[in-house]
């Protein structure tokens, strides 16, 4: 035998007759009822307020409250009950003025026969209604949940149609990555597309067309609308319906610009210790060989005497090897295998020292200017090897400038700007390490971005004339002295080339190059 089923109502009605009758019919119908009748506004809203409720009925004449009293006070109520009008003979408008204004059906007191299929009719109802209340409440929290993770995440998340001739939805990200608003973006959803740079633009074109077969991942290049060009790793997939059709494209974008900036500098790293290999086991071979010869030369000149007619030649044979030295020399300095004088040296004094012979070679159409830091930029280095660094770096500058005259800017300054301060050591025992800078500017026509990627290779040069070891033999004393140089270029806007060298803190030496006095921009 089947329990009761437990049922709480609240009846509004003034006839205690009537609440027998209404309960005995509930009964009837197998119902379990628990019934609190109430019959003034104040008992109702006081009922209402303690809640619980599985079924609300009321009779249409209640004295001192009239029915649209009593709607008013149920619309107000928030939760979803059951509500039934059970009345004496009302005419047909009146009943639908109540179905009207809320009330879930209307019955007649003389027909109670329709009482239970109408109140299991609206039970019913009332809890599918719920479910889907509580299927809409998960779904706006899960909604709600999405849009805080979307709009908070560093990665542009999006969302479009198959063809992509709509975008649905991208995340505020898309505005710090691209540059752009989205409001644009939805506007016109090709935007994103006309930002991805030109080199890499076919190929994003060609993976998209793969798109609805599959996913698709791709790496390219975006350009903003500031000129700065960003890398982006574009992931998405398809979201297929119920029939397997594509609904809608589903990605991420994430700006890997620092990632793919790393990558190329470790492979530029690579290649340049390579090649270093390389260059200083020719230069050390070749040396050898040098010797060698520049030994049997200098016995043949001993052997012709100053009056051969020989001799001449014997001298361009000399005059030749040491050219030759020189480049070993160079290439030496740039695999790091040449032997340093380390001392402990003021970047100020010896800019100071260099400052009259860097005049001479640039020339006087060319105006240097000169800008040290007030207080000595102590460094452990080769002051020969310093002075090489700050000579080619000027000559570079002045040969960038071309035929025409222009402005060469060294100068020296304490803390380095592009790097933090660093702790090296081990065990427990470790050691800030801060860097001093060393720059020569020049506003000469720049240098490209391919020639960039190449500009300390030995023997790379874009010039005419040269051996393209004036910058290599930079990077390898710059990198032997534990440092690292930067090069900041644009095509027209000039080139900064700028030395960061560790700095020694602590040590109040005074050299005999050292000196007091700053010396004015000139």
């Amino acid at each position: 035998m089947t329990s009761p089923r437990l049922l709480r109502v609240l009846l509004i009605d003034d006839s205690p007759d009537d609440a027998f009758l209404l309960t005995r019919e509930l009964r009837r119908g197998g119902f379990d009822v628990d019934v609190d009748r109430v019959e003034t506004r104040e008992e109702l809203i006081d009922a209402l307020a303690r809640g619980g409720w599985d079924l609300i009925l009321a009779d249409y004449h209640i004295p001192g409250l009239p029915v649209e009293e009593l709607m008013s006070v149920l619309r107000d109520h928030e939760e979803d009950v059951p509500f039934l009008v059970v009345s004496g003979t009302v005419d047909e408008d009146t009943a639908v003025e109540v179905m009207t204004a809320g009330a879930h059906d209307f019955l007649s007191k003389d027909r109670l026969g329709r009482l239970v299929p109408a109140v299991e009719r609206e039970l019913r109802d009332a809890a599918i209604r719920r479910r889907q209340a509580g299927t809409q409440r998960d779904l706006e929290a899960s909604r709600t949940r999405f849009r805080d993770f979307a709009e908070h995440i560093r990665d542009v998340f999006w969302v479009s149609d198959p063809e992509k001739v709509s975008i649905e939805y991208v995340s505020p990200a898309y505005e710090e990555v691209w540059g752009r608003s989205r409001a644009a973006l939805y506007a016109d959803p090709t935007e994103w597309l006309d930002a991805v740079h030109p080199q890499d633009r076919d190929r994003v074109r060609d993976a998209l067309e793969l798109q609805i077969r599959g996913e698709y991942e791709l790496r390219y290049r975006i350009v903003r609308p500031d000129g700065d060009i960003r890398w982006v790793w574009d992931r998405a997939f398809p979201v297929r319906g119920p029939e397997g059709g594509v609904d809608r494209i589903v990605g991420v974008a994430e700006d890997v610009t620092e990632q793919v900036t790393l990558e190329q500098q470790l492979l530029h790293s690579q290649k340049m210790e390579a090649v270093g290999r390389l260059a200083g086991g020719v230069a050390h071979d070749f040396n050898n060989l040098l010797t060698v010869i520049g030994g049997r030369a200098d016995l043949l000149s001993s052997d012709l005497g100053a009056d051969s007619v020989l001799q001449e030649d014997v001298e361009e044979i000399q005059r030749a090897v040491r050219q030759a030295s020189s480049l070993t020399r160079r290439l030496l300095a740039f695999s790091k295998r040449q032997i340093l004088d380390l001392q402990e040296v003021s970047l100020e004094a010896i800019v100071r020292d260099m400052q009259g012979m860097a005049r001479r070679l640039i020339g006087e159409e060319v105006e240097l200017e000169v800008d040290l830091c007030s207080e000595p930029s102590r460094v452990r280095a080769d002051p020969g090897q310093l002075e090489q660094v700050i000579l080619n770096l000027a000559v570079n500058a002045r040969e960038a400038l071309g035929p025409a005259s222009g402005t060469i800017r060294i100068s020296t300054d304490r803390s380095s700007s592009a790097f933090e301060p660093i702790r090296r050591g081990s065990g427990g025992d470790e050691a800030e390490v801060a860097y001093c800078t060393l720059s020569v500017t020049d506003d000469g026509s720049g240098i490209t971005d391919e020639v960039l990627n190449r500009i300390f290779e030995p023997f790379f040069t874009t010039k005419s004339q040269g051996t393209g070891l004036g910058l290599s033999t930079v990077f390898g004393i710059v990198d032997q002295l534990g440092g690292r140089i930067d090069v900041v270029s644009a095509p027209g806007e000039g080139t900064t080339f700028t030395v960061h060298l560790p700095r020694v803190i602590g040590s109040e030496r005074k050299s005999d190059r050292d000196d007091a006095g700053a010396v004015p921009a000139s």
